[in-house]
This record gives C-alpha cells, sequence and structure tokens, in this order.
C-alpha cells in the first residue's frame, strides 16, 4: 500500500532535523540508523508507485484506445502518451515523491558519514 502522507512525514522530519539534534557521535550514529530505516521503506514504496503508475497507464491506455476506436477517431502517438500521463498524474506524483524521499535519506547518510569521520579526525587531533 502507498503511504504518501508517511513518506510525506519523513521528508518533514529530514527538513526539520538541526544541527544540535544530531551533534554528538551517538546522536549522529541513532539518526543513521534510522535514516536507513527510512531508505529501507522510501525504495520499497518506489516499488510499489512504480507498479501503480505501470496499472494505471495500461488502464488509461485501454480506456483510451476503447474510446477512439468507438468514436472513430484517431491521435497521434505523442498525443496519446501525453494524455495518458495526465490521467496518471496522481501516480506519477507518488513515485517521484517515494523516490525523493529515497534519495534524500541516500544524501543524508552521505552527510552523516562526513560528520562522523569529521568527529574522528576531531578526537584523534586532541589525543
Amino acid at each position: 500500500m502507498i503511504q504518501e502522507e508517511a513518506l510525506r512525514g519523513i521528508l518533514g522530519r529530514i527538513e526539520g532535523t538541526d544541527y544540535k539534534s544530531v551533534s554528538s557521535g551517538v546522536q549522529l550514529m541513532e539518526y543513521g540508523f534510522q535514516l536507513q530505516q527510512w531508505m529501507a521503506f522510501s525504495g520499497s514504496q518506489v516499488a510499489e508507485c512504480k507498479e501503480a503508475v505501470h496499472k494505471a497507464r495500461r488502464q488509461a491506455m485501454v480506456n483510451l484506445v476503447a474510446s477512439l476506436k468507438a468514436n472513430g477517431a484517431s491521435l497521434s502517438p505523442s498525443l496519446q502518451k501525453d494524455y495518458v500521463n495526465d490521467l496518471c498524474g496522481k501516480e506519477i506524483m507518488l513515485y517521484e515523491l517515494a523516490g525523493r524521499v529515497n534519495a534524500t535519506c541516500t544524501h543524508s547518510l552521505d552527510f552523516i558519514r562526513t560528520c562522523i569521520s569529521l568527529l574522528k579526525a576531531e578526537m584523534q587531533q586532541t589525543q
């Protein structure tokens, strides 16, 4: 099941994270584990959303072809594609959202790794 609110909630949590809430090594590790969980969830959401887009496109195309045939009308392939994509706007938006959440988690984890490396280097310098 696609969980739009959960995806938006993850983005909100990441956007709302400030330096003070993850300023120690332990906090960075905890946040990193949270990001991994969100990344796994958003990855599964990407897969579900992609399937939903394909199903919606397939059904929209079947409906369009039947309507064109019933009315003796025609539409160029490029206009058919644009029309079908417009009909699947919500599914496409959710697919993009899930992908953005997943990418944000990935980039955030990279940043956490950098921060932990910096803390480690600072600790080595003070010893």
